[in-house]
């Protein structure tokens, strides 16, 4: 009788334990972070991929939407579904843990998590036993962060500048605003026509582009050109308090404890962070409110030269360091300074392009309008002196006053080091 009671219990021990084994990502594997679709149209000739911007089905738009986030690494391993498991993901060689968790059943995903072109040890455990597997991320940029409500989360860094050097990755974000705009109403197109007709546009609005907005429709709609409907920011009656919250609470507890984010750099106008006081992510953060209020290639004009100014000023500040900067949308005021403090780092014009179109990965390339725009910065940087578009920004940063050496020391703080 003992010796099948016996027989049972290793019967039902072997039916219920199952040896751990990695299953994926196995040893030597490169994973991706970019959607398949995503990483096929950054990989065009730009002359192709401008073009495709324009002439998508709507299949092919559904499907960027639907990758605009990053790609999940998917961890899977072999032992008992039901069984509780501690997982995690250490960077090599320095052995710090980018993710994990506790999971039931066996497979896990990590999502916009991992620095793009790194080694990597993943460990699964049972408690009882551990088995681990080392594997490498894509080395194609950009890093996307994902977050819910947040547009445009990516990591500035990681593409590839002077000397080979990539970006450093985790010190500097890029993303869309970290809550909403404050709620202006702003005229209809309609409203516009009907305020024109009765000769009371000129001086229509409310805000300190009221009456620059206001004559410059006036003045096209007076010649016969029309107005674009789909961009209209005369503000007719302004906010009544700061816009709502978009960040959850984990996603600010990445920024603020897996970051460490010190500093938010907010681009937006005065209208948009109307009642604000500090940043979304706390008091504890620098707030920068410095306004840019001109884009792209305005970065030339008076206005636009005083906003970088500022803009660098938080940069070349060692104590800044991590920094968030983005304006609302995460592509345009963001897009100008990223393409400007990328190519003061040295990547290359194609991969300055290739960033910015990022932005409109979602709705499967740039639209005609944001093209003009981005060629008028791309124009630009070309026009100033010097060889390289690293040695033209230089200049142009030298010309708002800092020095070389301030200079020499912010590239030093944001490339890798020299292999």
């Amino acid at each position: 009788m003992k010796q099948l009671l016996f027989a049972a219990c290793v019967l039902c021990s072997a039916a219920t334990w199952a040896r751990l084994e990695i299953v994926s990502p196995a040893k030597g594997a490169v994973v991706d972070q970019l959607w398949p679709d995503v990483k096929a149209f950054l990989n065009l000739p730009r002359a192709e991929r401008q073009q495709n911007s324009f002439r998508l089905s709507k299949q092919d738009k559904a499907s960027f939407k639907a990758h605009r986030g990053a790609m999940p690494v998917v961890f899977t391993w072999k032992g008992d579904t039901n069984g509780v498991y501690s997982v995690k993901v250490a960077r090599v060689p320095d052995g710090r843990v980018f993710a994990s968790a506790t999971v039931t059943g066996c497979t896990w995903e990590v999502k916009g998590r991992l620095e793009i072109a790194r080694d990597w040890k993943w460990s699964v455990s049972d408690g009882s036993e551990t088995v681990e597997e080392t594997f490498r991320t894509d080395a194609q940029a950009p890093r996307i962060i994902s977050f819910d409500g947040v547009h445009n989360a990516r990591d500035f860094g990681g593409w590839v500048g002077l000397d080979g050097r990539r970006v450093k990755q985790g010190l500097v974000l890029r993303t869309g605003g970290l809550n909403g705009n404050a709620k202006s109403i702003y005229y209809t197109y309609e409203e516009i026509l009907e305020l024109f007709k009765q000769g009371k546009l000129k001086d229509a609005g409310v805000g300190k582009d009221a009456k620059h907005l206001a004559r410059e429709y006036a003045s096209k709609l007076g010649r016969g050109n029309g107005i674009d409907q789909n961009f209209l920011r005369l503000i007719k009656s302004a906010p009544k308090g700061p816009g709502e919250e978009r960040m959850s609470a984990a996603h600010k507890d990445f920024l603020l404890n897996s970051t460490g984010v010190k500093t938010d750099l907010d681009l937006r106008g005065d209208w948009e962070t109307f009642g604000m006081l500090f940043s979304p992510l706390g008091k504890d953060v620098k707030w920068c409110h410095y306004e840019t209020r001109v884009g792209y290639g305005g970065f030339m004009t008076p206005v636009g030269r005083a906003c970088q100014t500022l803009n660098l000023s938080v940069f070349v500040d060692k104590n800044s360091y991590p920094i968030d900067f983005h304006c609302i949308g995460g592509t345009d005021r963001t897009g100008t300074l990223a393409y400007l403090l990328n190519g003061f780092l040295g990547v290359a014009e194609e991969d300055l392009i290739r960033d910015y179109e990022m932005s409109f990965i979602g709705s499967g390339g740039v639209d005609k309008r944001h093209y003009a725009w981005l060629t008028s910065l791309v124009e630009r940087v070309r026009e100033l002196p010097g060889d390289t578009i690293a040695q033209k920004i230089n200049g142009y940063y030298l010309s708002l006053g800092f020095t070389q050496e301030q200079l020499d020391e912010l590239r030093e703080r944001l490339l890798e080091p020299k292999k």
